[in-house]
């Protein structure tokens, strides 16, 4: 390992565009470099991110994981609140159904009462019709036994007025008897008078008979007055005691419509009732899914602030994450001299390693030589550095040496080249070139490779191969994953 403290950097002998005294504060090996010219280590050290940076966004990562476990408390929380009350929801919502259950059995019941009211009342009615008839056809009974009573008045005074008149006659017949009876009948005037006292006595017993015979019929009238009147009472009696027994029906059937009627009040009420409690369970089931819903929303705003939290802290992580890949890097060096055929490309060989490899791989293609794989896209500078040893005077000639970093930023991605090319006039010489690439996907890989016109030239010597010669590195600039 050279030491490098103090005078020319061997790095920059015989180049004078590049002249420029070491940073003091990097005087030292080259391990101190992590493999990096120390004439520009100050200069990357001033764009590089400094460790209390990624400190900073590490602590803001951590912070905003503490926000996301508070927030995700909080999203749990409220997913507790929210089945709670999704429950006392299914609760009420069970109570609404059996209340509306009852309700509809409590109307089917008052539907039915109603109907047997109405039969009642129907009852009720025809009851009192057949009562109203049977009143009517007492009333007509009464009627004809006043009707016959009156017959049998009427029979009975005209009975007695001819009574009155048959004793009358039977008087005057007596009269006429006697009349006759003491008639000298040896006279001819007495003979008279006691066939004119005869005649008047068969008149008045003619009469007496015929008041007698009026009487009889009176009688015999006022006896079928008096039977048609009992008949008409028996009527009467009988109407009465069937509008007594339709009176009694429709009493019953008018008890029954009330009964019916208060069994239809009392499953209406049920009914009624039933439906209050279904309303009242509705609304709390409205409630507990109102707030089955605050709950979720809040939930939802906690996960949100979780996710927004976690994304945050994922993105400090990132950029801590990227800048780490910024920071750090390692490089490759020769380990041994190459035979290089003249005419021909040839990729080169990289046995030793300096500092970490981060971010990408190293892997040896098939026929030979060296190649560095990205693991991420992003922005890549590729580095290949070789001091050429100088040559004696008698090869000068007509001959050049180039050197090729060859880049390809996806697996089936574009090329990218870049060369450096020395005119081989026998000074040391360092062939170095630089470029930076964007790859576009992880498997992008870079190599260097060397080509000699003749086969006097040289490439570099026994003495010139390790890390102080010879150089292959890169280093992420920037991740296409960060957020800017």
């Amino acid at each position: 390992m050279a030491d490098i403290s103090g005078g020319i950097d061997p790095w920059l002998a015989g180049e004078p565009e590049y002249k420029q005294p070491p940073n003091p504060a990097n005087v030292g090996d080259r391990n101190r470099t992590w493999g990096i010219r120390p004439d520009l280590f100050d200069s990357l050290n001033k764009v590089m991110p400094k460790k209390a940076t990624i400190d900073e966004l590490l602590k803001q990562a951590q912070d905003r994981l503490e926000d996301s476990k508070k927030f995700l408390a909080m999203a749990e929380d409220a997913q507790k609140h929210a089945l709670a009350s999704l429950q006392e929801s299914e609760r009420a919502t069970e109570k609404a159904e059996q209340a509306i259950a009852d309700s509809q059995s409590s109307r089917i019941q008052s539907e039915q009462a109603v109907k047997e009211a109405q039969k009642a009342v129907k009852a009720s009615s025809d009851a009192l019709q057949n009562s109203e008839d049977a009143l009517l056809d007492g009333r007509y009974a009464r009627e004809d036994a006043a009707r016959a009573r009156s017959y049998s008045e009427s029979a009975q005074k005209d009975a007695a007025v001819a009574r009155t008149n048959a004793d009358g006659a039977l008087k005057d017949a007596r009269a006429a008897s006697e009349q006759a009876a003491a008639a000298d009948l040896k006279s001819d005037e007495g003979k008279q008078i006691a066939i004119a006292a005869n005649t008047k006595a068969i008149k008045a017993t003619d009469d007496a008979v015929e008041a007698l015979t009026k009487a009889s019929q009176a009688n015999s009238n006022s006896i079928s007055a008096l039977e048609r009147a009992t008949a008409a009472n028996d009527e009467s009696s009988r109407a009465n005691a069937k509008a007594i027994e339709a009176t009694n029906k429709a009493l019953q059937a008018t008890n029954t419509a009330t009964e019916a009627n208060s069994l239809a009040i009392e499953a209406s009420n049920k009914s009624v009732s039933a439906l209050e409690q279904a309303t009242a369970a509705n609304t709390k089931a409205i409630e507990a899914t109102n707030q089955a819903v605050a709950a979720v929303t809040s939930a939802s705003t906690a996960n949100t602030k979780a996710i927004k939290a976690t994304n945050q802290a994922s993105d400090a992580i990132a950029r801590s994450v990227n800048l780490l890949f910024v920071q750090n890097h390692g490089s490759l060096y020769m380990t041994r001299v190459l035979d290089l055929r003249a005419g021909v490309t040839q990729p080169l060989t990289w046995g030793g390693v300096t500092g970490k490899m981060i971010g990408c791989h190293t892997g040896t293609f098939n026929d030979g030589g060296t190649y560095i794989s990205f693991e991420s896209p992003g922005d890549w500078e590729v580095r290949a550095r070789v001091m050429m040893p100088p040559e004696t005077v008698l090869s000068v000639g007509s001959s050049t040496t180039r050197l090729d970093v060859q880049v390809r930023d996806a697996p089936n991605g574009t090329w990218v080249t870049r060369s450096a090319q020395s005119a081989n006039d026998g000074f040391s010489e360092t062939l170095e070139v630089c470029t930076i690439v964007h790859i576009r996907e992880a498997g992008g890989y870079a190599y260097v490779s060397a080509y000699i016109s003749k086969d006097s030239s040289k490439l570099f010597d026994n003495t010139r191969a390790g890390e102080q010669f010879t150089e292959f590195s890169v280093r992420q600039l920037s991740r296409t994953s960060e957020i800017q």
